[in-house]
């Protein structure tokens, strides 16, 4: 998955909407009559994986993971808009650093809260060594992950996977190595990127 994503449901009515897709966002979700309190989630995108060419920088790092914030019983007021914006996926690269991953989140103006996930950093080039991008963060939710690290880039690793985001149970692990030509797109929901 390039892009980031957004969960939330409310235990009075049990529903559940998800929002993985930049297209249409920010979107915009009506609190209906007699929901109170909701669970939420939200994750930034994956960093791009940078991208390593003949003749010049060899060496590419993979991009990082995005943050993930989740809460549990989020105050909220039946008829108030709620906010979701998906941060879209760092761009993978061939020949320069890879693309950071857009923040997402999830705001209740009215209630006054906003869950924010920043998306993972991108995987640099060099010549010789290359810098895997840092993990994004997260803020607002009663669980907050940093997203993995992207993978350094060795000699002859021309490209990488972007690195898994954050999840509940901690900070996401690392993406993996990838083969040559452009460098591999940003980390998808709680598994490593590909490359």
């Amino acid at each position: 998955m390039t892009n980031a994503s957004a969960l939330f449901g409310s235990n009075a009515k049990s529903m559940l909407l998800e929002y993985k897709n930049t297209s249409g966002s920010p979107y915009s979700w009506t609190v209906p009559a007699g929901v109170y309190r909701i669970n939420c989630g939200v994750m930034g995108a994956g960093g791009g994986g940078g991208g390593g060419v003949n003749g010049g920088a060899v060496c590419a790092g993979s991009g990082a993971g995005g943050g993930y914030a989740e809460s549990i019983n989020k105050t909220v007021i039946p008829g108030e808009t709620i906010t979701i914006t998906i941060g879209a996926g760092g761009t993978a690269s061939s020949g320069s650093a890879g693309g950071t991953g857009g923040t997402s989140s999830i705001v209740a103006g009215t209630s006054g809260w906003t869950l924010s996930a920043v998306g993972g950093g991108g995987g640099s080039i060099h010549a010789t060594s290359a810098a895997g991008g840092s993990g994004g963060t997260a803020t607002g939710g009663d669980v907050n992950s940093t997203g993995g690290a992207g993978v350094a880039g060795t000699a002859g690793s021309r490209n990488s996977g972007g690195g898994a985001p954050g999840n509940p149970a901690g900070t996401g692990g690392a993406g993996g190595s990838g083969a040559s030509g452009a460098g591999g797109g940003g980390g998808g929901l709680r598994a490593a990127g590909g490359a």
